[in-house]
């Protein structure tokens, strides 16, 4: 039990850096309210469980054995963040347009979200991201590192998992408050300004070295 609180409060400062993770949760709150959307959390979870079972169980092992693949790995990562801020930009764009031809923007927005019911789908898309981020992989070694023996129990992960569930389940449920007290074109533009994050949280994972 000492293992999986020890995760919790180490993984909740983990969590709640500013990313592309986190700002890819927080526009999908606004886009499809927390109802749909709240799977994209839970696969993101699913990653960190995934990263910090077996940065546990390897520790600095798993960062020099793909340390080789690292350049190739953010190259994807980056790849799979400009797709996504396409798709963002793509969707802002085309509910500007339907602003200057008199379709009401609020109709909009609510088309992309026809049912309450959760988007299953969500989930493997954020979880295959988030594996493919090698930023989680370093940082989930280095606090291995940083918590010695006590990370290397089963309490540890597990403890992980739950504080990525509740941050990332808060950032959607944060993305959800502000798509109902937003108007209309504040929800597009913070669209806009999230794809362009997006894309320098890109740029800047293929340009560090």
């Amino acid at each position: 039990m000492n293992g999986f609180w020890l995760g919790v409060v180490s993984g909740v400062p983990l969590m709640v850096s500013v990313g592309p993770i986190a700002v890819l949760l927080v526009e999908l709150g606004i886009g499809q309210g927390f109802r749909r959307a709240w799977p994209a959390a839970i696969g993101v979870a699913t990653a960190d469980l995934t990263f910090a079972t077996i940065a546990a169980l390897s520790g600095a092992g798993l960062q020099r054995a793909l340390h080789p693949y690292a350049t190739a790995m953010r190259v994807f990562a980056a790849a799979a963040l400009l797709l996504m801020a396409a798709v963002m930009l793509r969707r802002a764009i085309g509910e500007l347009r339907a602003t200057r031809v008199g379709a009401s923007v609020a109709d909009g927005t609510s088309a992309a979200t026809p049912t309450v019911r959760a988007d299953a789908r969500l989930a493997p898309r954020m979880l295959a991201l988030t594996l493919m981020n090698p930023m989680t992989i370093v940082a989930f070694t280095t606090l291995v590192l940083a918590t010695g023996e006590r990370a290397s129990n089963l309490g540890w992960p597990l403890g992980i998992a739950a504080a990525s569930a509740t941050v990332h389940l808060l950032l959607v449920g944060f993305g959800s408050s502000l798509r109902r007290a937003l108007p209309p074109l504040g929800a597009i533009w913070f669209r806009v300004a999230g794809s362009l994050l997006i894309c320098g949280l890109a740029a800047n994972l293929v340009l560090h070295q």
